[in-house]
């Protein structure tokens, strides 16, 4: 038999191969018989037959060997499917093998073999993870003191491991918040117990601090209880807290009473800090120390508290009529009630004060401005505040009155919404030195516009009595008084000579009854002349207000602030009619020294003229002698015009005359 190739080999080749191996066969067996046999005819028929039988057996058998084969793999493919239908049964799956009914049979059985080797992978995995799982939920099952899932029988499926697989999950985020909730417990307790320098109670108290969150199980109901204990454990402590607050509360009160010594104190603070049983016994010691100490000094202790009653009093503005009706401080006799009632009422008008400080910071702020107001007013109505202005001491008054104009009304605006809180918190008036604190900001106002409109109706009947005397007197003269200044720039003004009275004349007595009697005549430069007005007084260079002396004091009543000068002029103003004519025109004959019937020189009344002589004889009045109007001549060529200056006149009459 020759070798061929895969590729070489094919059925027609195989049966020649067969073909060629029988005919040597035979050709072989026919030598062989000739060499054994004498062979005939009838002897090569049945060695013939025979060779063909036995070919045919060997045929035969071959064949049954491998039909015997078949069978064998068939059975296989039949257990196969049925091991692998189980297997899907199992896995919960639907497997199908028919996609390999139509391959050989060697074929199918191998790839039945791969499925199943598959399949069981999968199986043996769930089996693994179901094992590890189930390990897990009774470790933590039995740490947190929970039931077990139900147990899974056979092969699980995907979704039976999914929700083991979270139910694993749920007892380990329980497991992690116990141990959480465990941690702070125990941190909990552990310092309530120091803190009030006490034992476990408990087995299942020492238990708990004593283990870890991995030896102590953390089922619910050891966790009820331990919360249980912590519960009573803090009520042990807030009592304790409670009885050391108020202890500590009678000690200080106590400390403050006797005036212990602030060292001391501090360093039994400090030494005995906590609320522990041990504390508390020390405070109760070093109370009943200062109850002793305090009944052995009661008289003292009861003139210290007399002491800051009075100072508490004082912050009130307690007036001696309020204090009265405290009696305990009046009384003689030293007790403890006594001492009580004085500490009560100490304590009482401190807690008073220190809820309505704003209203008593405000009330003396306001009584600090109010008075400053009345100050400034008081130093407005000095007669010689104009001559004393040094540092510019009027200008710094006028600033501070208008920061008081500004201030002082806010403060009370703030004043009366914090009073008409407290009137409707306690239902009672807000005193202030014993007044109603309201009523008198309101009073206070009152009585400063009454005193304002009070003093403008005296300037204005003072001014009413200075026109009356004036006009009653009549216009009174003076002995001629010269007074020459040659200006800076020149003896000449536009190229004539200017004269006006000597400055030795300025400091000659002027009339008793006629104070501002100076005349002056001033030359204008242009031809057109000055309306008819009052001079207003000058101190001339060179001199003080000393040299002004013999002026006389009604003079320098009129001298007032710029606030009093305004309010005049508002006054004025607001009156509308200030005189009738004729009492102007007497008002101007006064003031340029004329007689009553004859027009001054500024009046439109009077023409423009050239004064035929420069001196006028000096008249004798009944009042003294008085200098009259004087005019320099100019020549009738020069287009010059001549005015006749009006004599000095009071301060007040100027104004009310320029009104």
């Amino acid at each position: 038999m020759g070798d061929y190739g895969e590729e070489e080999f094919s059925e027609e080749m195989f049966i020649k191969e067969a073909a060629s191996l029988t005919d040597n066969a035979l050709s072989r067996l026919l030598k062989l018989w000739e060499r054994m046999y004498e062979m005939t005819t009838e002897l090569k028929r049945q060695r013939g037959i025979q060779f063909i039988q036995h070919l045919s057996e060997f045929y035969e058998d071959m064949y049954r060997c491998e039909m015997q084969k078949q069978k064998c793999l068939q059975e296989d493919i039949i257990s196969k499917r049925k091991e692998i239908s189980e297997l899907g049964k199992e896995l919960h799956l639907t497997i199908d093998t028919n996609s390999v009914s139509d391959e050989p049979t060697k074929v199918c059985i191998s790839a039945l073999n791969d499925i199943f080797k598959e399949y069981q992978g999968i199986k043996d995995k769930r089996m693994t993870r179901l094992k590890r799982l189930k390990q897990e939920e009774n470790q933590l099952c039995e740490h947190l003191g929970e039931v077990c899932s139900i147990a899974i029988t056979g092969v699980p499926s995907e979704e039976e491991l999914e929700l083991l697989d979270h139910r694993i999950f749920e007892l380990q985020e329980e497991k992690v918040r116990r141990i959480e909730e465990y941690t702070q417990i125990k941190g909990c307790m552990a310092k309530l117990l120091n803190s009030l320098e006490m034992q476990p109670r408990s087995s299942i108290e020492n238990e708990f601090l004593s283990g870890t969150h991995d030896t102590f199980k953390l089922s619910q109901k050891n966790m009820e209880t331990i919360k249980e204990s912590l519960h009573s454990l803090q009520e042990v402590y807030n009592e304790n807290e409670n009885r050391c607050m108020v202890l500590w509360s009678q000690v200080q009160d106590m400390w403050s009473r006797i005036n212990e010594d602030e060292d001391r104190c501090t360093k039994f603070r400090e030494k005995h800090k906590g609320i522990s049983v041990s504390v508390m016994n020390a405070i109760k010691i070093e109370l009943e120390r200062c109850i002793e100490l305090r009944r052995a000094n009661l008289g003292t202790l009861i003139e210290v508290t007399k002491h800051k009653l009075e100072e508490a009093w004082d912050k009130m503005t307690y007036t001696e009529e309020q204090r009265q009706y405290f009696e305990p401080y009046f009384t003689k006799h030293c007790s403890e009630d006594i001492l009580n009632l004085l500490e009560l009422e100490v304590q009482k008008l401190r807690g008073h004060y220190e809820n309505n400080i704003e209203i008593y910071r405000l009330a003396e702020k306001r009584q600090e401005l109010w008075d400053r107001m009345i100050h400034l007013d008081q130093l407005a109505q000095d007669k010689n505040r104009l001559f004393n202005n040094r540092g510019g001491q009027l200008l710094k008054e006028e600033r501070e009155r208008k920061t008081i104009d500004v201030n002082l009304p806010k403060i009370d605006k703030q004043l009366q919404q914090h009073i008409e809180i407290y009137q409707n918190r306690y239902n009672t008036p807000f005193t202030w030195h014993g007044y109603d604190l309201l009523n008198k900001i309101n009073s206070d106002w009152e009585e400063q516009n009454t005193l304002k409109k009070t003093k403008q109706l005296l300037r204005k009947a003072e001014h009413a009595k200075a026109i009356e005397m004036e006009a009653r007197l009549g216009t009174q003269t003076s002995t001629k008084r010269k007074m020459v200044i040659t200006p800076k720039g020149g003896d000449t003004v536009g190229g004539k000579q200017m004269k006006i009275g000597t400055g030795t004349d300025l400091q000659k007595p002027l009339s008793a009854t006629t104070p501002n009697a100076l005349d002056r005549t001033v030359v204008l430069a242009q031809g057109k002349r000055k309306k008819g007005r009052c001079a207003e007084p000058r101190t001339p260079l060179g001199t003080t207000p000393s040299q002004y002396g013999h002026l006389s004091s009604e003079s320098l009543d009129s001298i007032a602030s710029y606030t009093c000068f305004k309010d005049e002029i508002e006054e004025k103003s607001d009156a509308g009619n200030w005189a009738t004519t004729s009492e102007r025109r007497v008002l101007r004959d006064l003031c340029w020294g004329n007689t009553p019937g004859r027009s001054c020189p500024g009046s439109r009344e009077d023409p423009m003229r050239t004064p035929k002589s420069t001196r006028k004889p000096a008249v004798r009045t009944p009042g003294g002698v008085t200098p009259t109007s004087r005019l320099i001549t100019t020549p009738r060529s020069a287009s010059k015009r001549v005015i006749a200056t009006p004599r000095l006149l009071s301060a007040k009459s100027c104004f009310n005359l320029k009104l």
